[in-house]
């Protein structure tokens, strides 16, 4: 357990586990939806598509979450949190605060929507040459 909250804390390890898991699950998606459907190039375009749409709509929310437009949302939600529970410490005095506490953090992360954005647009592209293989079959 220590080893794992090791690299989870090194943002070297951290970097590559993210790249490495959304990789991974991009990839589960295509086979997913490619096997359970009839195989053909047209399956193949649609199952590199979904993907690379998904990936790309988590790489915009990632990066406006990282500009801070959801950072009301997130301390109305632990705050909510807190208040429910009994002898909880106080994180953060008001919104103000917590701004200025997640901002030392996202100058660190300024980046962590790339691997969203790479992995939907390979999909995406990958998704554009399989209809094109597709129409010129016909």
């Amino acid at each position: 357990m220590h080893l794992i909250k090791l690299i989870l804390k090194d943002p070297i390890y951290s970097k590559i586990l993210r790249w490495v898991f959304f990789g991974i699950a991009s990839i589960s998606a295509f086979l997913a939806i490619f096997f359970t459907s009839d195989r053909s190039i047209l399956s193949a375009c649609n199952a590199t598509f979904i993907p690379g749409c998904v990936m790309l709509c988590l790489g915009f929310f990632s990066f406006f979450n990282n500009c801070g437009s959801f950072d009301f949302a997130e301390y109305g939600f632990i705050s909510g949190i807190n208040s429910m529970r009994k002898g909880s410490p106080i994180e953060y005095e008001d919104l103000i605060d917590y701004k200025a506490k997640k901002k030392a953090t996202r100058k660190e992360n300024r980046l962590v929507f790339l691997p969203y954005a790479v992995y939907g647009d390979l999909f995406l592209i990958a998704s554009l040459v399989l209809y094109f293989l597709y129409k010129a079959s016909f």
